[in-house]
């Protein structure tokens, strides 16, 4: 699982993500999908709260699935 956080304080925990346009689209650990504007998204406590977990933060696109 992935954390991301918000600059509004915010935090969830997300099973899929990916980036499309100027917007993070995601898929949270209770099943709920929604997006955020990337400028909302505190870039370095979810890198930091990650980093520390183990977990890689990296903005993809979305998977193609054939």
């Amino acid at each position: 699982m992935t954390l991301l956080q918000l600059l509004d304080g915010s935090m969830y925990g997300l099973m899929d993500y990916w980036v499309e346009g100027e917007r993070l689209y995601y898929i949270t650990n209770y099943g709920g999908e929604n997006s955020v504007p990337l400028e909302r998204i505190d870039f370095g406590k979810t890198m930091e709260m990650n980093a520390d977990r183990g977990v890689k933060f990296a903005l993809q696109p979305r998977p193609s699935h054939h």
